[in-house]
Parts: C-alpha cells; structure tokens; sequence
C-alpha cells in the first residue's frame, strides 16, 4: 500500500470517525446542559447495559466479519453473522426470562421488550459497521453513523425527557434506522435468514473471533457499571456525572486513536507478505498510539476547562482533578489495543479471553485493598489504572519478546 492510499484509507476512516464522536458529543452536551444532575450517568448506565446486551444477541462477532471479509476467508461473513444473530437473540431473551422469573423482584429502569429490540438493533448496527469497513466503504459509513446519532440525537432532544426509557427508546431507533441505512450500501443478497447445518464451519469461525471481543465487552462495561454505582451509593449524583465524563473523555479518545489506527493496521496487516512487515506494522502502530495519546494528554492539560465546558458544562470542569488518572489509562488502553490486536489477529484467542478476566478480577481487588474512601472518585480511577496496567502487561510482554 503506498503513501497515497495510506493518506486516504486514513482521512476516511477520520471522516467516519469524526461524525460519530461529533453525533456521540452533542448527544452528551444535550443531557449535560438540560438534563439536570444525574442525567449524564443514567445515560452512561443505559448505554453499558446496552452494550452488554447487543454483544450477547451478536455474539460480538463484529470483528469477525471484518476479519474474515478482508481476509478472504468467508465471503458471506455479514450473512452469517446474522444468522449467528438469530442465536444470540434467542440466548439473550431466554437470559432475560430467567431474570424475570428468578429475580423480577429487583426490577430495572428499562422494560424487558424495549431492552431486547435495543440490543439487537445495536448489534446489528454493528455489524453492519464492521462489513461497510471491511468493503472499504468509509464513507458510506459516516453516512451510516450520521443517521444513527441523529435519529439518537433527535429522540432524546425532542422527547424533552431524560431517563433511562427514553434514552433506550433513543439508542433503538438510532440502532435500527442506522443498520438499515448501512445495508442499503451493502450488497443485496447480503442477508439471507436460512440457517445451514453445512454453514456451521463459517459459523464457528465467526464465533470464535466473537468471544475474545465478548469477553472484552462484557468485563469493560462490567467495570464502568460497577464503578459508577460505587460512586452513586455515595449520595451525590454531581459524582457520578462527574465519573462519566472521565469515561467520555476515554471513549472520545479510542475514537480517535484506537479505532482508526486500528482500522489502518488491519488494511496494511491484511497485505503484509513477510511476518517481519507485520512485526514493523505493530510497531509502528505502538509509536503512533502512545505518541497521540500523550500528545493529547498534554493538550488536555493546558486546554483542559475549554474542553470540558465546550463538551460537557462548566460545571463539570472537577473532573480535570482527575485528569492524570484519566490520561494514563488512555495511555495503558491504547498500548493493550495494539498488542491484544496481535493476538486476536494471530487467533490466540482463550489468551484474549483470559487477559480481559484478569482486567475484571484485578479491578476488584483493587477496590477492595486500596486505602481510600469508599466510593470516592479517587478509589475509583486508581482500581481502574491499576487494572489496566495489569491488562496491558502480558500482551506487551507477547509483543516485544521478538525483534
């Protein structure tokens, strides 16, 4: 791949990139200024538990569609992810009666129906997303993304209300419309509802690429539920809309750095010939990630209180307290998304799988040993850089061993 492709493989992806995190902030600065206090995390709390849902109805066979699309290996990938699909769909509500029946006393803030039809909308978006890049049809997908944030955007602005159903009711509408949007650029015999017995080894390659992303899935969503109800049993909600904004500014930069540096390594991984190209393209992919991670690092340092009041509201501007917490577990994430990209790549997948257990576990017990007040702020972000140090190590390890 020369320079001029690599220019524009990359300012598509940047495009695609920009008008997700654009639709993603203005979603978030619309709750933060007429919301009130509170209604950032119930928010943050819907989209985790969405999250969960629509990997478990997917399976999170996402990146296995690009995958197996740019590889060659499975042509109909998209056609047989949603097949997979029908599966999952049917694991997550029978997931979902068990709950009812068994712990239906507790209740949640999202009724059952909405939360089945969200989650398999978001996984399908998904999926769809994961086709449209592997095709190469990055701007087919800003267009795809502009849909689902504006119909998101739309529902929650015109809804005027801001709880956690109308935020579900937001996210599956958007999911929905989205997926729609993006199979309109794909092929037309792309889906094809007639589950195969002779399928089955394109399946299970799907899935099993699927699993090392549901593991990662469910223990980082696991995380970011658990802490930010640590910090609501403290009692004040400024708190937790204070946490989630130390989230956001995380997402924010994985969409920036992560992803489309991600995309770029896969395009120049899927023509490197010789192994020592790809150990170069790995390497080169580490310099850039935490080059661009510190850079924006020192660049929230000095521009800091614009930032969060142009994104977020002035009053939230007590999360740069937190800032070197936030910005060293950007720096860990991005290290570990280079590395576990290897490993997913090189199908090492019960490696993968087990590195994101160890991430849960350790956040744990982390929480549990450190010495600072419960539910603190404090406690929360270091158990959170604690874990994700622990996370990155042995993919670093993997890493590096060879020249």
């Amino acid at each position: 791949m020369g320079f001029r492709s690599l220019i524009y493989s990359v300012s598509n992806s940047y495009i695609a990139t920009f008008t997700r995190a654009f639709l993603t902030l203005a979603l978030v600065k619309i709750v933060s200024v007429f919301g009130g206090v509170g209604s950032l995390s119930v928010l943050g709390n819907v989209q985790n538990t969405l999250t969960i849902g629509a990997s478990i109805a997917s399976l999170s066979t996402q990146s296995g569609v690009s995958s197996r699309l740019a590889s060659g290996a499975d042509s109909d990938a998209l056609k047989h992810a949603v097949h997979v699909t029908v599966f999952g769909t049917c694991c997550l509500s029978l997931i979902i009666t068990t709950y009812y029946v068994f712990f239906s006393a507790t209740g949640l803030s999202i009724q059952w129906p909405i939360f089945l039809l969200a989650s398999v909308g978001l996984g399908l978006n998904t999926l769809v997303a994961a086709a449209l890049v592997a095709h190469q049809k990055l701007v087919q997908l800003a267009f795809m993304y502009l849909v689902t944030g504006s119909v998101t955007l739309l529902w929650v602005f015109l809804s005027g209300s801001y709880n956690a159903i109308d935020f579900a009711y937001a996210i599956c509408n958007g999911s929905w419309l989205g997926a729609l949007t993006g199979l309109a650029y794909l092929p037309k015999y792309i889906i094809d509802l007639k589950v195969r017995i002779i399928l089955w080894p394109q399946y299970l390659g799907l899935v099993k690429y699927g699993f090392a992303s549901l593991a990662s899935v469910i223990t980082l969503n696991s995380v970011a539920l658990s802490a930010r109800n640590s910090v609501l049993q403290v009692g004040d909600p400024l708190y937790a809309d204070l946490f989630e904004v130390g989230l956001r500014l995380n997402s924010l930069l994985d969409m920036f750095i992560v992803v489309p540096i991600s995309a770029v390594m896969i395009s120049f991984i899927a023509k490197a010939i010789a192994s020592s190209d790809r150990n170069k393209i790995y390497f080169y992919g580490l310099i850039a990630t935490a080059a661009l991670s510190l850079s924006a690092g020192a660049f929230l340092y000095v521009f800091g209180d614009f930032v969060v009041s142009l994104l977020f509201s002035y009053d939230l501007i007590g999360v740069l307290d937190y800032l070197k917490f936030i910005m060293a577990i950007q720096f860990f994430r991005c290290l570990a998304a280079v590395a576990l990209l290897k490993q997913l790549i090189e199908g090492n997948i019960v490696f993968t799988v087990l590195n994101s257990m160890v991430y849960l576990c350790a956040y744990f017990m982390f929480m549990e040993f450190l010495p600072y007040p419960p539910g603190s702020l404090t406690l929360v972000f270091t158990s959170m850089l604690y874990a994700v140090f622990v996370y990155t190590i042995l993919p670093m390890i993997y890493l590096v061993r060879k020249k």
